[in-house]
């Protein structure tokens, strides 16, 4: 999807839009993490987790890593 066809949807679901900004950190960054990730995917879509709580989980998950 494109950032306009994003923020139609948005219109039309009465959300508020996405910012060019914010979309290019998703698309060029976040996008390739979550989309493999089911869990993380139904935080952020379903459960309306915001961007801090993601990296917050991203350093979570990436410490727990190196402990092991």
């Amino acid at each position: 999807m494109t950032l306009e066809a994003v923020n139609r949807y948005l219109e039309k679901e009465h959300l508020g839009n996405v910012k060019g900004p914010e979309w290019n950190l998703w698309t060029d960054y976040y996008v390739s993490i979550v989309k493999n990730d089911p869990i993380l995917e139904d935080e952020l879509v379903n459960n309306n987790r915001s961007l801090a709580w993601f990296a917050k989980e991203l350093n979570r998950r990436k410490q727990k890593q190196m402990i092991s």
